[in-house]
């Protein structure tokens, strides 16, 4: 069984082997769990609406509400790029750039496992997303 300090350790040549790969498909299949437990309690609380007539409770009901809208957006994303990194998996291109093709590389990966770009590619386009304020 991979462990996280092995596959720190394997050489290069071994990157994106049959069992890096499955090392990475079990950490998305458990963010993937993770993420939909999240977006259901979030979903479950927006649902339980309570009605205040007092102001300062009615404020922060709505307060929390906007809270928990932003929770399920962000795991609805989150739950499309798991899909997408798993798809990537089945087709046995996890783990390289969409954009260049080279190596993400191994510690990118365990830090964003939904990764698609190299952190190369990722800065240039931050810094055009600040030149260009998109």
């Amino acid at each position: 069984m991979l462990t996280e300090a092995k596959l720190r350790k394997a050489p290069k040549k071994d990157y994106m082997n049959d069992d890096q790969l499955e090392f990475f498909r079990k950490l998305l299949v458990k963010q993937r769990v993770e993420a939909e437990t999240h977006l259901t309690e979030a979903k479950e609380n927006l649902s339980n609406i309570v009605r205040e007539n007092d102001d300062l409770d009615r404020a922060q009901i709505e307060e929390d509400n906007n809270l928990l809208l932003r929770i399920v957006e962000r795991e609805s994303i989150l739950i499309r790029k798991i899909d997408l990194a798993i798809e990537r998996i089945r087709q046995k291109e996890y783990g390289y750039c969409e954009i260049s093709g080279e190596p993400i590389g191994i510690n990118r990966l365990l830090v964003r496992p939904t990764a698609s770009v190299s952190s190369d590619v990722k800065e240039l386009q931050e810094h055009e997303e600040r030149k260009f304020g998109n």
